[in-house]
């Protein structure tokens, strides 16, 4: 449900979807799996492409408690490859917020 609600038309129903997906991601630090991780990380990647500046900021504070919500081990290669591979592309957003956020979530995925 909260995955749909990423995705939805209405701009607001996309950003409560990310607040309330941060939300439980933050409630369950360490506790997904290998495949939560790979079905989950494409759809946050695709809200940096949310033509809401609201929306891909709170995608990316989203994005930071994705990572902390499963062990290191679930970000590795293809999956760290291009999350990072689009975080980058984002860096050079037209707002300086979005770009703050984006690098925000790079320096958490160094980590």
């Amino acid at each position: 449900l909260l995955r749909t609600s990423m995705e939805d038309h209405d701009e607001t129903a996309r950003a409560l979807g990310c607040a309330c997906m941060k939300g439980a991601l933050e409630a369950l630090p360490g506790a997904l799996g290998a495949e939560p991780v790979r079905v989950l990380y494409p759809e946050m990647l695709k809200r940096l492409d949310d033509s809401s500046d609201e929306v891909r900021v709170l995608a990316c504070s989203t994005m930071r408690a994705f990572l902390r919500a499963a062990p290191t081990d679930c970000f590795r290669g293809t999956t760290v490859e291009y999350m990072l591979d689009t975080l980058f592309v984002h860096l050079d957003d037209g707002n300086p917020e979005v770009q703050e956020a984006v690098r925000d979530v790079i320096v958490d995925a160094g980590r």
